[in-house]
């Protein structure tokens, strides 16, 4: 699963500083929580039938330039309440999506399986600071094919607008719980400041480690220059490079 600049924030932690880190290397300890988030190769699940919630039954247009938001939430919503195990799909194709809330709890307490098999694309106009949200789910499941999902928050075409994160110290690239699991993802093309001495923090949990995360082509100038910039990592394995963090004593 590949994931563009801006990406998305799931409320789910991972926060923004920089330094090279051993892919070999488990990191240290974090508390651990309920919920739970798997971004990874798609297996066996079935795409048609009962119980799979797919956007395109319910209005998406996959051209790239159709709003698809309610057609997203209609079928979250049906996918949801399900009584019994359901599947969330967004087929191939590009979709454009404003900001959507994925809201829990569902039936049963579990949330339904999110497959990707799309490119999702922000509005350049951003109206909020969080994309795609998941919200008090359990035992969350988001997974598409390999190379196949692509989640583009169209970072460098939003930089020009007051509301960027680019302008904000305040804005999170990522924002995560102390429990969510995440693999095979890619993080790259991101510009943008901070003001703390941790840069990035990439935050998992002990009980669902994070596995295969890269960050690459990052920019980063501090706006109030710490004496030494930090890279907190928490029970993560991965590799980062072309980092380039400005105005900091190393």
């Amino acid at each position: 699963m590949k994931l563009s600049p801006f990406l998305f924030s799931f409320l789910l932690a991972l926060s923004v500083s920089a330094s090279t880190f051993s892919p070999d290397t488990p990191l240290e300890s974090a508390d651990g929580g309920f919920d739970s988030l798997a971004l990874e190769p798609s297996g066996e699940f079935p795409l048609s039938g009962r119980g799979v919630f797919n956007v395109n039954d319910y209005g998406a247009v996959a051209d790239g330039k159709t709003e698809n938001s309610l057609a997203f939430m209609a079928a979250w919503e049906e996918a949801c309440a399900f009584k019994g195990d359901s599947i969330f799909l967004i087929p191939e194709g590009t979709f454009l999506v404003a900001g959507v809330t994925f809201s829990g709890p569902c039936f049963n307490n579990l949330s339904p399986k999110v497959l990707i098999f799309a490119t999702l694309i922000a509005p350049t106009k951003l109206t909020t600071d969080v994309w795609i949200h998941f919200h008090s789910l359990r035992h969350l499941l988001l997974t598409g094919l390999d190379g196949s999902a692509v989640l583009n928050g169209q970072g460098a075409q939003t930089w020009s607008f007051g509301s960027a994160c680019r302008r904000r110290m305040t804005c999170p690239i990522f924002t995560t719980s102390s429990s969510v699991k995440l693999s095979e993802m890619n993080m790259r093309n991101i510009s943008g400041t901070y003001n703390t001495k941790l840069a990035v923090n990439i935050d998992c949990s002990s009980t669902m480690p994070c596995n295969n995360i890269h960050l690459s082509y990052i920019n980063l100038t501090a706006t109030h220059p710490p004496e030494k910039y930090e890279l907190g990592r928490f029970n993560c394995m991965g590799a980062l490079n072309t980092f380039t963090v400005l105005n900091s004593t190393f």
